[in-house]
């Protein structure tokens, strides 16, 4: 089994690149941990998929991983990275071989591991897809945006916020609606659909009605 050496790995329920690092992160200094290289098409399911591994390969890694600690060091009972040569993730799995936490690296040290791992033969993972993470492309920024507009948004369902309901509706379509529901509906569609485009819109919007309270 190869082994990567002295690295930063940053667990989070979502994959966040090393700029957006914060310093209250659970960053975890690694001894050394197992690499395998995969596929692209297969690093791709692991970044922007939950997935469950199989009992096979959680037993090849168990207790595999070492980090530093304040007194000396303990082992990780699951974890690993994964890479196809260009790309590097860290996950950590639960003992049932669910991704619960993952991790980019930082770019010196990712660059590192994908020359080592460009020497390294490509191997099988069993896995199964447990479900698409929609977030998985938002930064950390968006994803507190995303939040907070969801929060607007259903506070746009009662009835003394109607008129601000139906300028935002205007604003971001350019129509007139007069259904409450299909307005809320449509407004979380096109955030879910059209991101990039309509979440300027709607931040902006909301941030500029609340100057005005």
């Amino acid at each position: 089994m190869n082994y990567i050496y002295d690295i930063l790995i940053n667990w989070n329920k979502e994959l966040f690149d090393f700029y957006e690092w914060n310093l209250n992160d659970d960053i975890s200094h690694i001894r050394k941990i197992p690499i395998f290289k995969v596929s692209s098409d297969v690093l791709l399911e692991m970044v922007t998929c939950d997935f469950c591994a199989s009992s096979e390969f959680l037993s090849k890694i168990y207790n595999k991983t070492e980090m530093f600690t304040n007194k000396n060091m303990r082992q990780i009972e699951y974890a690993s990275l994964f890479s196809d040569g260009e790309e590097v993730i860290a996950i950590h799995f639960s003992s049932t071989g669910a991704s619960t936490y993952k991790s980019k690296l930082l770019i010196d040290e990712a660059n590192e591991v994908t020359e080592v791992v460009i020497r390294m033969p490509e191997v099988k993972i069993d896995y199964n897809i447990i479900k698409e993470n929609p977030h998985v492309l938002k930064t950390r920024k968006e994803l507190r945006i995303e939040k907070y507009l969801k929060k607007e948004l259903e506070n746009l369902k009662k009835d003394y916020a109607f008129d601000k309901l139906k300028y935002l509706y205007y604003e971001c379509f350019g129509e007139k609606e007069a259904n409450k529901e299909q307005m809320i509906g449509r407004l979380k569609k096109s955030l879910k659909e059209d991101w990039h485009h309509m979440y300027v819109k709607m931040y902006d919007f909301f941030k500029l009605a609340s100057s005005h309270r």
